[in-house]
């Protein structure tokens, strides 16, 4: 189980990225299972200051400082995340301020990032300018149908 104290927000996003490289998210063959997944996500929420933003954001980073290819396995992990935290975890995914996502959507992102975003950012958070370049970062990916779908109006 994962333990917390009173800890500074960048000592949580070191621990919770920690936990998520034991997935080998480093890579573009990530390796997991939804048992193992929901148990950091339940570990993590019931430490004393863990929270879904925080894993949000930690995954963010780790495709910022690792960019890797949006591969098939890529994906499957970043839909098995959105739908298991929303699903499992909904009041915890409600709580979440997608504003890091945002606003960082206006600066040089990655196709794992656009696709976290594309799948976990509510789309009425979205302006149509961040829709915009999400589907242009998208458009040549095996995704882009996706994006075009949950994008639409």
């Amino acid at each position: 189980m994962i333990r917390l104290t009173e800890t500074k927000r960048e000592e949580r996003l070191a621990l919770i990225q920690s936990q998520l490289l034991g997935f080998q998210l480093d890579t573009s063959d990530p390796r997991w299972s939804s048992s193992r997944l929901d148990q950091l996500c339940r570990d993590w929420l019931v430490s004393a200051n863990g929270s879904l933003e925080d894993m949000f954001l930690a995954l963010w980073q780790l495709y910022e400082f690792n960019p890797v290819s949006l591969t098939h396995e890529v994906g499957s992990f970043i839909k098995d995340l959105v739908v298991l935290c929303f699903t499992n975890y909904r009041t915890a995914y409600c709580a979440v301020d997608w504003r890091f996502i945002t606003e960082n959507l206006k600066h040089r992102t990655n196709r794992p990032q656009l696709y976290l975003a594309l799948l976990a950012v509510p789309p009425s958070q979205l302006q149509d300018t961040m829709k915009a370049s999400i589907l242009l970062g998208l458009e040549q990916s095996p995704y882009y149908e996706e994006a075009v779908s949950l994008l639409s109006d």
